[in-house]
C-alpha cells in the first residue's frame, strides 16, 4: 500500500495547473570534474535523491546545475561545503572542474600545485533537460573548453546553449574535431535549431522566458537556497535569505568612488594654496634679489664712473682757483708797487743820516763797526762750531784738548794713522762677525732639523728620517695609498731586548736595507710610474716584493744577526727571507774572532762583508741613538733629539751674544775713526776760540772809545738805527708782498700744470645722471669741504665705500640667490611633476613665477570652483542618494515582505492557519549615530564665498567617506552595519485563522522549540521561491527544480520530513545531495535516487537506484548499503561534544 504522504503528493500531481510546471528530469555531463566521460543521469519528477559519501562528486553534479542557471556575478562553487567549514576557501573553479581537478599536492620544490585528470587541450560540457505536464521540453547546456596547458580562469571559453527538444550530448562529439577544433561557427550552423551564445545575459532571458522566471531575484534565491543547511531563526532567514543585500551598498560604493574625484579637486585646490605658499616667498625674495642686483648695477655705474668724476670735479675746482688766484696776484702786484714806494723813501732818510754821520767824523767808527760785525757773524760761529768739533772728538778717544799748536799737531798725526788702518780694522771686524754668524747659522740649522725631526716623529712611531717620511706622505696622497700599505723595512724591524747592546752595529748593517720602502706588486706598477715621473729631491730606495719560496730559518747559527731582531706580522714572511738570503752575518765579540767568518760585524761596528770587503763607518759613533732607524716605536729616539735641541739652545744663545759683541765693536771702532777724521780735518787756527774772543774784546774797546771821544756820533748812531729799522720794515713788508706774489705765482703755475694734467679723454666723457647725482652726493657726504688737494683722498673714500657696499650687495645677492634655489629646490621635490623638468635654479626662476602667477589669477580660482561644484555635488546628491537609498532600503523590506505575505497567504502553516510577518525598526546605536552624521551633513548649506565653511563641509564628507571606504576590520564591520537596512529591523511573524483572528505570535521565533523555528523559517522561505517563481497570480511555481547540497547532513529526521513536506505542499521538485544515512528520512518524499562514488580518489561513477513505489523505498545497491554502513560506523565513534 502506497505511503500516505506519498499518495497524497502523487495526487497534487494531478491539481489543476501543476501541468504547466517544469521540472527537471535528466542531468548529462561530459568530462566534468572528476566524471570523466560522459554521464546521463535521469531524474525522478517527484523528487531525487544524490546519495554518495563524503568527496565522491555529488556536490560536482549539482555545482553543473548551478553553472547553467546561476549569472556569473552570484556564481559561487561548493559553498555547502564552505559553509559546513568556516575557514575554508574556495577552490573550485570552472577551469578546475574542465581540467578535472582530484587533489592537491606538494612539488618537489615545496610549492601546492593541483593535479588533473585532464592535461592539454580538452574540452567538457553539461546539459538538463526540463519537462512540464504538457509535454514541452527545455535544455539547459554549455559547452567549455581550454586549449594548450592553460588553468586559468581565463583560459576557459565558454559557450551556452538552450534546446527546445531533447537533446544528447553525443550530438557534439562532431566540435572538438571540426575545423581546427571548436569551430563555433560550424556548431551553431550543424545544430541550427538549437540557440547557442557565449553571453550569459541572452541566455538568461530565454530561459527565464520559457521558464516563466520574472526576475533574475529568483536565480539568487535558488542558488542560495542551494547551500542552505540550518535556516537559523526568522531574523536570520530574512536577513540572509529573503532580502538581497541593499542598494546602499552600491551607492556607499560610488560616493566613496567619485569622492576620490572630490577628493582630488580638494587635493588640487590644497596643492595650489601650497604651491602658492611655497612660490610666494621665492617671489619675495627673487623682488629684492632683483633690487639688489639693480643696486649692484648702480654701484658698479658709480664706481666706473668715480675717476671721470673726479677728473670733472678737479676740473671745477681748479678753474675756480685758478681765477681766485688771478685776482690775488693782480692786488699784490698793486700792494708790491705801494711798498717800493715806502721802502725807496726810508732808504732816501737812513742815507740822509749815514752822510751826516760822516761829515761829523764817523768813518773810523763805522770801520770797527764794520770788523766787529764781521768777526760776531761770520769767524766767530765757524771757529765755535770747530772748536766744537775738536772738542767732541777728543771726548770720543778719550784725549784732552790740545792746549798748544805742538799738542794739537801730535794728536793730529795720531789721529791720520788711525784714519789710515781703517780698511784693516773693518776687514778684521767683518771677518769675526761672519766666524760667529756662521756658527750661529750651523748651530740653528741642526736645531731646525732636530725640530723639524721631532714634530714629524711626534705624529708617527716611526724612527725614518722626516725627508723619507714626507716622501712617502706624498707619494701615498698621490697614488691613493694608504701609508700603512707602504711600510719602510726598518719600521717593521726591531732589535730584541736582550740583544739591544748591538743596536749601533746592527743599523751599520740594515741602515739602507732599512731605510727602503716595502712595494707591494699591486703597488709596484704605479709606483715605479709615479717615481720615474717626479722630481723627490732626495735618494729613494723601494723594493719591490716579488713573492718566492720561504726557506727555513733553523739552518741560521745562533749568533746571526738574524737571530738578534723581532719582525712585526706585516710582510713578516717576506722579510725573514729577505733577511735570510741577505743578512745573515755572525755577530763577533772582536777583531780576532771577525777574521774566521765570512761575514760578521762587531759590538764596535766594523763590518765584514765577505773575506777581502771591511767597512766600519764612524761619520758618527756607534751609540748614537739619533741615527738609528729602526723599531716599532721612536720615543726612546724622540727623547735623545730633544736632548741634543736643549743643548744647542744655549749654543744659539751664545753665538747672538759673541754677534753683538763684535757689532758693538765694530760701531765703536767706526765712530773713533769719524772722530779722527774730524780732527785730520781741522787746523789749530780754526778751533782757537780764545785768540778769536779776545779780538772781539779789542775791537769793543776801541768802538767805546771812539764813540766817548765824540758826543755827537752817539746821537746820529741813535737816529741812524731807528731808521734803519724803519727801513727794514718796510723792505720786509715789500719783500713779504713779492714772497707772497711769488707763492701765487707759484700756485698759479701749479694749479695751470694740474688743470693741464687732467686727460682730455676723461673730460670728454659724459657722466650718466646717476653718476653725476650719485657721485656728487657721495663726495659731498665724504666727511670733509672737498679741494684740489684732498680731492683723491675723497675720490679713494668713496671708491672705499661703494666697494664696501659692493661686497655686501653681492653676499646678500648670493644670500638670496641660495635661498630662492632652496626654495625653489623644495617646491620641485615636492612637486615634480608641476615643476616640468625645470632645475631649482635662479635662472629657472621666471618659469617658476610665472606658475605662481597662473596659479594665483587663474590656477587657484579654477581649483575652487571644480571643487565646490564636486563638494555640492557630492554632499547635495550623493550623500542624499545615500541618505535618500537607506530609507527605500527599509520601505522596500516592507515590499518584500508584502510579497512573501501574499504567498504565505495561499499555503497553511497549521491546519486552517496562515502566516503573516512584519519588522519594526529597532537599529543599533553606531546606525542611529551614522544617520545623524548623514542629516548634519545635509542639514547645513554652506556659501560658495564661505571657505571655512565650505572646509567644515568637506571634512564631514571626508568624514564619512572615510570611514565607508576604509579596509580596517572595524571600519568594515562598522559599515556592514551602518548599510545593511536588514540589520536595522526586527522580524516576526504571526500565525492568523481562517477569520483573521491571532492565534499566536512568533517573536523571531524567540522561545520557540527549534521545530518551530525551523518550520517557521522554512515555510517562508517555500513561500518567497513560490512566490518569485509563480509570481502574484500563480498557484504553483512554472519553474519547480529546487536543489539542496547536503542540506540534510546534520538534521534529524523530523526536520527533514518538515521541510520536505512544506516544499512539496508548495509545489516544488527538490533535489537533494545527501549521506546515504538520510535516505530513509527522505524516502517518502521522492520518486527515485542516485549513488555516487569514487574509485582511486579521481574517477567519479553514478549509479541509478530504483524506487519502489509499493513500499516508498529506494532499492540501495550494494555499494550505497556499505557507504551506509561506513557512514553509521564513523558516527559511533564520533567523540560527543
Amino acid at each position: 500500500m502506497p505511503h500516505p504522504t506519498l499518495a497524497s503528493a502523487q495526487q497534487a500531481t494531478l491539481s489543476p495547473g501543476r501541468e504547466f510546471q517544469f521540472q527537471l528530469q535528466r542531468i548529462q555531463t561530459y568530462r566534468w570534474g572528476t566524471f570523466d566521460d560522459l554521464r546521463d543521469i535521469d531524474i525522478a519528477p517527484q523528487g531525487h535523491l544524490i546519495l554518495g559519501p563524503s568527496g565522491s562528486g555529488k556536490s560536482t553534479l549539482l555545482d553543473g546545475h548551478t553553472s547553467l542557471l546561476t549569472p556569473p556575478r552570484w556564481l559561487d562553487f561548493n559553498v555547502a561545503a564552505r559553509n559546513s567549514d568556516k575557514g575554508s576557501t574556495g577552490d573550485r573553479s570552472l577551469a578546475t572542474y574542465v581540467r578535472g581537478a582530484w587533489a592537491t599536492q606538494t612539488s618537489d620544490d615545496g610549492e601546492k600545485v593541483k593535479r588533473y585528470l585532464r592535461t592539454g587541450t580538452t574540452w567538457s560540457a553539461i546539459a538538463e533537460t526540463y519537462r512540464d505536464g504538457t509535454g514541452r521540453v527545455v535544455v539547459l547546456g554549455r559547452i567549455l573548453w581550454i586549449k594548450g596547458s592553460g588553468s586559468a580562469h581565463g583560459d576557459v571559453h565558454p559557450l551556452f546553449f538552450l534546446a527546445e527538444r531533447e537533446f544528447s550530448l553525443r550530438e557534439l562529439d562532431f566540435f572538438p574535431q571540426a575545423g581546427a577544433g571548436f569551430d563555433v561557427r560550424k556548431l551553431k550552423s550543424t545544430l541550427s535549431d538549437v540557440s547557442f551564445t557565449d553571453e550569459f545575459s541572452g541566455y538568461q532571458s530565454k530561459f527565464m522566458r520559457l521558464f516563466g522566471i520574472a526576475s533574475d531575484r529568483a536565480l539568487r534565491l535558488l542558488h542560495k537556497t542551494q547551500s542552505a543547511k540550518d535556516l537559523g531563526d526568522l531574523n536570520k532567514f530574512l536577513r540572509d535569505f529573503m532580502l538581497d543585500p541593499p542598494e546602499t551598498f552600491t551607492v556607499a560604493e560610488t560616493l566613496v568612488n567619485e569622492f576620490q574625484v572630490l577628493n582630488s579637486a580638494h587635493e588640487a585646490v590644497l596643492t595650489a594654496r601650497k604651491q602658492i605658499e611655497a612660490l610666494r616667498p621665492a617671489r619675495d625674495a627673487l623682488a629684492e634679489y632683483t633690487q639688489t642686483r639693480a643696486l649692484l648695477s648702480s654701484l658698479a655705474e658709480e664706481r666706473i664712473g668715480v675717476d671721470y668724476f673726479r677728473e670733472h670735479w678737479r676740473k671745477r675746482l681748479l678753474d675756480t682757483q685758478i681765477g681766485e688766484l688771478h685776482t690775488r696776484a693782480s692786488g699784490i702786484a698793486q700792494s708790491i708797487e705801494a711798498f717800493k714806494t715806502k721802502e725807496g723813501q726810508e732808504a732816501s732818510a737812513y742815507n740822509a743820516l749815514l752822510a751826516k754821520r760822516a761829515g761829523a767824523g764817523g768813518d773810523v767808527l763805522a770801520s770797527l763797526n764794520e770788523q766787529m760785525d764781521r768777526v760776531e757773524r761770520v769767524r766767530l760761529p765757524e771757529v765755535s762750531s770747530n772748536h766744537d768739533r775738536m772738542k767732541a772728538a777728543c771726548t770720543a778717544l778719550e784725549r784732552a784738548l790740545p792746549a798748544s799748536p805742538q799738542s794739537f799737531a801730535e794728536m793730529q798725526t795720531e789721529a791720520r794713522q788711525v784714519v789710515d788702518q781703517r780698511e784693516s780694522m773693518n776687514e778684521r771686524h767683518e771677518t769675526e762677525l761672519d766666524k760667529h754668524k756662521e756658527v750661529k747659522r750651523l748651530t740653528e740649522e741642526r736645531f731646525n732639523s732636530l725640530v723639524t725631526e721631532i714634530r714629524a716623529m711626534e705624529t708617527r712611531k716611526s724612527n725614518m728620517p722626516s725627508h723619507l717620511l714626507g716622501i712617502r706622505e706624498q707619494i701615498c696622497r698621490s697614488l691613493r695609498i694608504s701609508e700603512e700599505s707602504l711600510p719602510f723595512a726598518g719600521e717593521l724591524l726591531q732589535v730584541k731586548p736582550a740583544e739591544v747592546k748591538w743596536t749601533g752595529a746592527l743599523e751599520r748593517v740594515l741602515g739602507g736595507f732599512a731605510t727602503s720602502m716595502l712595494v707591494e706588486e699591486e703597488f709596484y706598477r704605479e709606483m715605479a710610474a709615479y717615481v720615474n715621473e717626479t722630481h723627490l729631491g732626495h735618494r729613494f730606495v723601494y723594493l719591490r716584493m716579488i713573492s718566492r719560496t720561504a726557506q727555513p730559518t733553523s739552518d741560521l747559527t745562533p749568533n746571526s744577526l738574524v737571530r738578534k731582531l723581532d719582525i712585526a706580522q706585516q710582510h713578516r714572511a717576506w722579510l725573514q727571507e729577505e733577511l735570510r738570503s741577505r743578512f745573515d752575518y755572525l755577530c763577533v765579540d772582536s777583531a780576532d774572532d771577525l777574521r774566521t767568518v765570512e761575514r760578521g760585524v762587531t759590538v764596535a761596528g766594523q763590518v765584514k762583508h765577505s773575506r777581502t770587503r771591511h767597512e766600519k763607518d764612524d761619520r758618527r759613533r756607534v751609540d748614537e741613538r739619533k741615527s738609528w732607524v729602526m723599531g716599532f716605536s721612536n720615543s726612546e729616539k724622540i727623547e735623545a733629539y730633544k736632548a741634543e735641541a736643549m743643548e744647542l739652545a744655549p749654543a744659539i744663545e751664545a753665538a747672538n751674544r759673541a754677534i753683538e759683541k763684535a757689532r758693538n765693536a765694530a760701531v765703536r771702532e767706526r765712530d773713533q775713526v769719524m772722530h779722527c777724521q774730524s780732527l785730520v780735518n781741522l787746523t789749530w787756527e780754526n778751533t782757537n776760540v780764545v785768540a778769536l774772543l779776545d779780538e772781539v774784546k779789542s775791537l769793543k774797546a776801541r768802538i767805546d772809545q771812539e764813540l766817548k771821544d765824540n758826543p755827537q756820533l752817539s746821537e746820529l748812531d741813535s737816529l741812524i738805527d731807528k731808521q734803519k729799522k724803519q727801513w727794514d720794515k718796510a723792505t720786509e713788508v715789500r719783500q713779504g708782498a713779492e714772497g707772497n706774489a711769488k707763492e701765487v705765482g707759484s700756485e698759479l703755475t701749479k694749479a695751470q700744470r694740474r688743470l693741464d694734467e687732467i686727460p682730455d679723454e676723461a673730460l670728454a666723457v659724459r657722466l650718466t645722471p646717476m653718476q653725476e647725482q650719485g657721485l656728487e652726493k657721495r663726495f659731498s657726504e665724504s666727511g670733509r669741504k672737498i679741494s684740489a688737494d684732498n680731492l683723491d683722498q675723497a675720490a679713494g673714500t668713496v671708491l672705499k665705500a661703494i666697494g664696501e657696499e659692493e661686497r655686501n650687495a653681492t653676499a646678500r645677492s648670493g644670500d638670496i640667490k641660495a635661498h630662492i634655489e632652496k626654495l625653489l629646490f623644495v617646491f620641485c621635490s615636492a612637486w615634480p611633476a608641476e615643476a616640468q623638468g625645470l632645475d631649482a635654479r635662479l635662472e629657472a626662476a621666471d618659469n617658476f613665477m610665472a606658475k605662481l602667477e597662473r596659479l594665483e589669477t587663474d590656477g587657484l580660482y579654477e581649483f575652487v570652483s571644480r571643487f565646490k561644484a564636486l563638494l555640492r555635488e557630492q554632499s547635495d546628491q550623493n550623500l542624499a542618494v545615500l541618505h535618500t537609498r537607506l530609507d527605500q532600503e527599509r520601505r522596500s523590506i516592507q515590499e518584500r515582505l508584502d510579497q512573501v505575505n501574499t504567498s504565505l497567504r495561499r499555503c497553511a502553516f497549521n491546519d486552517n492557519t496562515y502566516l503573516v510577518i512584519d519588522y519594526q525598526d529597532k537599529p543599533p546605536t553606531l546606525v542611529t549615530e551614522f544617520r545623524h552624521q548623514l542629516k548634519s551633513a545635509l542639514s547645513h548649506s554652506f556659501k560658495e564665498d564661505d571657505d571655512q565653511e565650505m572646509e567644515r563641509r568637506f571634512a564631514e564628507l571626508n568624514t564619512v567617506v572615510q570611514r565607508l571606504g576604509s579596509q580596517l576590520p572595524e571600519d568594515v564591520k562598522w559599515r556592514n552595519l551602518v548599510l545593511d537596512v536588514r540589520q536595522h529591523v526586527e522580524f516576526s511573524a504571526t500565525e492568523f485563522d481562517e477569520t483573521g483572528i491571532e492565534v499566536e505570535a512568533y517573536d523571531s521565533g524567540a522561545g520557540k522549540s527549534g521545530g518551530q523555528r525551523q518550520k517557521l523559517t522554512t515555510t517562508c522561505l517555500a513561500a518567497a521561491l513560490r512566490y518569485q517563481l509563480a509570481g502574484e497570480d500563480g498557484m504553483w511555481p512554472s519553474y519547480s527544480t529546487v536543489v539542496m547540497d547536503e542540506a540534510f547532513d546534520r538534521a534529524d529526521n523530523e526536520f527533514t520530513a518538515m521541510v520536505m513536506n512544506i516544499f512539496k505542499n508548495f509545489g516544488f521538485q527538490v533535489v537533494a545531495a545527501t549521506p546515504v544515512k538520510n535516505v530513509m528520512a527522505l524516502e517518502p518524499f521522492i520518486g527515485g535516487g542516485s549513488f555516487v562514488s569514487i574509485r582511486d580518489r579521481k574517477f567519479s561513477e553514478v549509479l541509478a537506484i530504483t524506487y519502489i513505489d509499493e513500499t516508498g523505498r529506494l532499492d540501495l545497491p550494494v555499494e550505497a548499503q556499505d557507504a551506509l554502513a561506513d557512514e553509521l560506523a564513523a558516527e559511533t565513534n564520533e567523540p560527543e561534544t
